[in-house]
């Protein structure tokens, strides 16, 4: 069954904001997971508006926070629902109405794996960041799942970065070919980085991945941003948002 919380519902999640009560918000909504162990796991296990929460405002969050300042006067509006966008931003233009960019946000991820080990964690307290998790019946029939404890060269987490952001790169593009989102779009990848953001190079070859899917796809995304989970921007084409402080 989904939880509710009583700091967050659908109006609060759908409520249309400026850009610095926009991260005000967010960055309490997020502490507000903090308070018990209860609320922890209901964040881990994505239950309820927690899924929406995490998957679709902390990214924005991250983003913006890194571009505050060039977002000045701006509103941030999530929707829930199944519309081909995320969120919308509003951007005043001087004597013109507000330009609109849509935003699509997407976290590919091994669903499965991921969601064995936050259910793991919810249960123990703690967890391998990498090794597998594994679910099977025991001689009484009872569910019991375990982990394998996994050391990751350096180069494979690069890798796995790579091949995940291509992933969510192409799934997004497979579906813009099917007519599912507008073109005139901005669409944020977020990346796990444990591991990684704490390399100062970070992903030099984000550039070529991308010139090589949208070689095959076509680029339909007007503006893409990479993001990991600790807020590190790895990729962001944006600066053509800001013309003298104002998306053109």
């Amino acid at each position: 069954m989904s939880c509710s919380f009583h700091f967050l519902s659908n109006t609060d999640f759908e409520t249309e904001r400026i850009v610095s009560d926009y991260l005000d918000w967010a960055d309490k909504t997020a502490r507000q997971f903090e308070r018990t162990q209860e609320l922890r796991n209901a964040a881990r296990l994505a239950d309820g508006l927690a899924k929406q929460f995490f998957g679709e405002v902390w990214p924005l969050y991250l983003y913006m926070k890194s571009r505050d300042r060039q977002f000045k006067g701006a509103t941030v509006q999530h929707s829930l629902g199944n519309q081909s966008f995320d969120a919308t931003i509003h951007k005043p233009r001087k004597e013109e109405p507000s330009a609109e960019i849509r935003v699509e946000i997407t976290a590919p991820r091994d669903g499965e794996q991921e969601k064995l080990r936050m259910q793991y964690l919810a249960e123990h307290g703690r967890v391998s960041v990498w090794g597998p998790i594994t679910r099977q019946r025991d001689k009484t029939g009872k569910v019991v799942m375990s982990e394998v404890p996994e050391a990751r060269e350096r180069d494979e987490i690069v890798a796995d970065a790579y091949q995940w952001i291509e992933k969510g790169l192409t799934n997004k593009l497979r579906s813009l070919c099917l007519g599912k989102y507008n073109s005139h779009m901005m669409l944020i990848i977020m990346i796990e980085d444990i591991g990684l953001s704490r390399f100062e190079e970070g992903l030099p070859r984000i550039p070529e991945i991308i010139d090589r899917v949208f070689r095959r796809y076509g680029k339909m995304f007007e503006y893409l941003v990479v993001i990991g989970t600790a807020g590190r921007v790895y990729f962001d084409d944006t600066d053509k948002l800001f013309v003298e402080g104002t998306i053109p």
